[in-house]
């Protein structure tokens, strides 16, 4: 019989996006497992669905970037950590990680980090307060690119060792996104709802609008195209 593990996630907060329905699938998935999962967050509408399969959540002010409010962080992810004795701690976001970091120090606990996107390193502070990403005993890339990037531009910290990088790329649910499961009249239904034309090509971009998600270049790139008769949707 396998050892019940209680493994503990911090991120900013557990509302919409990538990072968080990741963070709900792993906590889903330790729960599945026979795990304890907890998560510790500022809360947010998927903390409802967290408990429902028997998650924990904690709320803390993790989101901020204040000073005073991450040494307070500290001492309560410690608390955190000896109350329910967490084996494992897991950061997806910078503010977050910096508390669970100390914490994880003083109380001797194996931390690792998560990197889900490349961070703007506009100066030697802002370089520092990344780099806590990279401070952990494990790091998670979701991509090459990733890896790429996390080697590129902290190999000046003599301290990061790349071989504790490991690349893991991002799931989907098949289950969750299986096109079986979806009804043609609830595709009529939203077809109807967006007045989409038919018998029209579609080219879908569903991301928040951001720089890194590459609108501007899809825009561009259709605008190349000598064949005009699609349509284009942006969901963001």
């Amino acid at each position: 019989m396998h050892k019940k593990l209680t493994v503990l996630q911090v991120l900013p907060t557990l509302d919409s996006g990538g990072v968080e329905i990741g963070t709900l699938s792993i906590a889903q998935a330790l729960v599945g497992a026979g795990h304890q999962a907890i998560i510790v967050s500022a809360g947010g509408q998927m903390v409802k669905p967290l408990e429902t399969i028997g998650g924990l959540h904690i709320t803390l002010p993790l989101k901020s970037k204040n000073p005073l409010i991450i040494l307070n962080n500290i001492r309560k992810v410690r608390k955190i950590i000896t109350t329910y004795n967490v084996d494992l701690v897991h950061a997806r976001s910078r503010a977050p990680a910096w508390s669970a970091f100390f914490a994880c120090k003083k109380e001797k606990c194996p931390f690792i980090t998560t990197v889900h996107g490349a961070y703007k390193n506009v100066g030697a502070l802002k370089n520092y307060y990344n780099s806590v990403m990279m401070r952990s005993d494990r790091i998670i890339a979701v991509s090459e690119f990733i890896d790429h990037y996390i080697k590129e531009n902290y190999q000046h910290f003599n301290w990061l060792n790349f071989k504790n990088i490991e690349v893991i790329h991002r799931g989907v649910d098949s289950k969750v996104f299986d096109p079986e499961t979806i009804s043609p009249a609830r595709t009529q239904t939203l077809a109807t709802q967006w007045k989409l034309p038919q018998n029209t090509p579609l080219i879908l971009l569903p991301a928040r609008l951001s720089p890194s998600k590459g609108h501007t270049i899809l825009l561009k790139a259709l605008a190349e195209l000598p064949y005009k008769n699609f349509l284009c949707l942006l969901i963001g």
